[in-house]
């Protein structure tokens, strides 16, 4: 009952602000630290949207259960789920022939995020949903706003953990899978933490159309990097998207 309530509540409280839908779409890269992997370019929806009880974030959707739009900070608790374009085959290189194939997921857990002006916050705790790698991510993120005529960024700073079940999925290697030619030996992963930069730059075009690009860059943990099916420390992903903007409810009071 305290939750229908709470959700009744945010709806009423839509009618003294505007709220609008962000719809585009646009190439996603995403490069793969696997050694002689090529990166992974997928075409990809890219929509915005929160009207303070059900939001959508580039590709993740969350529900709030609790939470407060009213003030100067907005905060939130709510269920969530994505997708994760992590994996590969063993196709996809030469030094990954004889591995088995890892497989992208779908991942969902709980998130508390709170949003001011200037700046925003959000802790996040993922779990892997298909039991794929039946890893757990857990994700702080910090983030700054600032517009600058028609440009709006919006740059993040983020620590990663990754369980050692996750890890060991995407980066490590099972006994079966060594192969002495290839200097590929057994390697057991463990949880580690990465580090990553973000940020989304939007620019307008027009009243309704916008470009949005993304760019970010991890760094992976040592626990990562020590497989030997791993050249790189870094692995870069970024999106350049059209979107058009949907006015849904407009005060004109």
């Amino acid at each position: 009952m305290k939750v229908l309530l709470l959700i009744g509540l945010l709806v009423f409280s839509l009618q003294a602000r505007e709220i609008d839908l962000y719809m585009g779409a646009g190439p996603y890269v995403q490069s793969q630290p696997y050694e002689g992997a090529d990166a992974i370019i997928l075409p990809t929806p890219v929509v915005f949207f929160d009207n303070s009880v059900f939001y959508v974030r580039w590709t993740r959707a969350g529900l709030y259960f609790l939470g407060d739009a009213s003030g100067d900070v907005s905060w939130g608790f709510s269920l969530t789920a994505q997708p994760r374009a992590f994996g590969y085959k063993a196709s996809d290189s030469t030094s990954l022939v004889g591995m088995d194939e890892r497989k992208t997921s779908w991942e969902g857990g709980l998130s508390f995020a709170a949003d001011s002006k200037n700046t925003y916050i959000e802790i996040l705790y993922l779990h892997d949903m298909l039991n794929n790698s039946n890893g757990e991510i857990f994700r702080t993120e910090i983030g700054f706003k600032k517009h600058l005529g028609a440009f709006y960024f919006v740059p993040s700073a983020m620590a990663i953990w990754h369980s050692d079940k996750f890890n060991n999925y995407y980066y490590g290697v099972q006994k079966h899978e060594e192969n002495s030619l290839l200097g590929r030996s057994y390697y057991n992963s463990k949880a580690g933490i990465d580090m990553a930069l973000q940020s989304y730059i939007n620019i307008d075009i027009s009243e309704h159309w916008s470009s949005l690009i993304n760019i970010r860059a991890d760094y992976l943990s040592p626990q990562i990097t020590s497989s030997p099916i791993v050249q790189d420390s870094f692995m870069f992903s970024g999106m350049v998207s059209i979107m058009y903007s949907f006015n849904l409810y407009k005060n004109n009071d």
